[in-house]
């Protein structure tokens, strides 16, 4: 399906948001933890959830319980993990990440709290280990995202 030219303003606009969002995130990141490359995995999170907040605004997954909750239950279940994870290694290790990341969504769920992309949270912390750099770059980068979507929410249309 094409895009209505009559809309592209609105595209434009979102998505403009959304970059801009995600430039003071990652300019934030890098000067916090030194290297935005070592932290991929949590910026594909980070990334795929400012996607949810611009591009379907007003849809379940954009509320912020499930932006802010998402991610917080992901934090919680995915440290216990991260504190034991270089005990690990090989095919356990991979096993291990996706209890983690299973235990996450199941907490989400239970939570009424789900947000897909924090699923990406949980699998960073655990495959990165106990980084409070990494935390903090989380909460910094889901905390900004939320407030401009929060503050332009209003004027913002599901774009699909």
């Amino acid at each position: 399906m094409i895009v209505d030219i009559r809309k592209m303003r609105q595209y434009l606009i979102q998505v403009g948001l959304a970059t801009g969002a995600l430039a003071i995130t990652i300019l934030a990141a890098d000067l916090i933890t030194g290297s935005i490359t070592s932290r991929a995995v949590v910026v594909a999170a980070i990334a795929s959830t400012a996607f949810i907040l611009f591009v379907s605004p007003h849809s379940d997954t954009a509320r912020l319980r499930h932006v802010g909750g998402g991610h917080f239950v992901a934090i919680v279940i995915a440290l216990p993990f991260a504190f034991f994870a270089s005990s690990v290694s090989g095919v356990a290790f991979s096993l291990y990440i996706a209890t983690a990341v299973g235990l996450s969504m199941l907490a989400m769920a239970a939570t009424n709290t789900e947000h897909p992309p924090a699923a990406g949270t949980a699998f960073a912390i655990v495959a990165h280990g106990v980084s409070f750099t990494l935390i903090l770059l989380v909460l910094i980068a889901i905390g900004v995202l939320m407030l401009t979507h929060s503050i332009f929410k209003k004027w913002m249309n599901d774009l699909y």
